[in-house]
């Protein structure tokens, strides 16, 4: 948390998840790490009967206007699903591999692969699963390739059967990839992309496809 009041315990740390309080000074597991600039809090997640995504407020006891908000997702064991995915996005023309996280997926009977615009092609390539998991949970490479016009929001569904007329099929997951137009300046990132009101931040954004020798203003 950044631009939060210098915290000396736990005590003077609030804390709600789901709107549920969570005493961070009984939780022997818990850890606090503040600055003046910056305050990092360790603990343990309750339980939830519920997937879905929660709301966090952290905040300090000492001044309750200096809050901040951020959110959690529990998933469903029961249901199959992809926790994240990386790169998020590519040029359109390039063949490129994305890895995908993957939760409560059985690749056992084969993997087939849906997308959801022409001009685009994807397979599934490889699996490596995570220790502990019975091999349904890890992280899988998905290799997407595209004409140079094949630019936009596209639908990858990952199907955990071998034919689709399987049952197993309705147990798929999809992610949406992004494909960039390879002819237009493309911005990537900014880093940090947070600072507080007072000083100077020194800040790089990054850039693709601009012209060299083309310099950033102010």
């Amino acid at each position: 948390v950044l631009g939060m009041r210098m915290a000396a315990s736990k005590a003077e740390i609030g804390l709600t998840v789901g709107g549920v309080s969570i005493d961070l000074a009984s939780d022997p597991d818990s850890r606090l790490v503040s600055t003046m600039a910056q305050t990092s809090i360790t603990f343990n997640l309750p339980a939830s009967s519920a997937p879905g995504t929660v709301a966090m407020e952290v905040w300090s006891t000492v001044q309750p206007q200096l809050i901040a908000s951020a959110s959690f997702r529990y998933f469903d064991s029961r249901q199959p699903a992809a926790d994240y995915f990386v790169p998020r996005r590519s040029f359109a023309g390039e063949a490129i591999n994305v890895t995908v996280g993957l939760l409560y997926f059985d690749i056992s009977s084969g993997v087939l692969v849906d997308v959801s615009a022409g001009g685009v092609s994807a397979r599934f390539h490889s699996f490596q699963a995570d220790p502990g998991t019975n091999a349904t949970s890890g992280s899988a490479q998905v290799e997407i390739q595209s004409s140079t016009t094949s630019f936009g929001a596209i639908e990858i569904t990952l199907l955990p059967c071998s034919a689709r007329s399987d049952p197993l099929c309705s147990r798929n997951v999809s992610f949406v990839y992004t494909l960039l137009d390879p002819t237009v300046v493309q911005f990537v990132d900014i880093f940090p992309r947070q600072g507080l009101t007072f000083g100077e931040t020194p800040v790089t954004i990054r850039f693709q496809n601009l012209a060299a020798g083309v310099m950033a203003g102010t």
